[in-house]
């Protein structure tokens, strides 16, 4: 199943639903600080599973 891409504005809108920054959210992500900041930029692509982990971390944080 093919699952659509995450747009920089969806991943800033994603941290900004949950309450934090691309600095704070890299560790729990797996990224370096850098990465997740790049994502945020548009800077580079999120891959599709970086986009169905951080989905499945809003979702958490909205079941909350």
């Amino acid at each position: 199943m093919a699952h659509a891409p995450m747009t920089k504005a969806e991943f800033r809108q994603a941290l900004k639903t949950m309450g934090t920054t691309a600095h704070k959210v890299a560790s729990d992500i797996g990224v370096s600080q850098r990465q997740a900041y790049r994502y945020a930029s548009g800077e580079t692509d999120i891959p599709p599973a970086m986009a169905i982990l951080v989905r499945m971390l809003v979702k958490h944080h909205k079941a909350k």
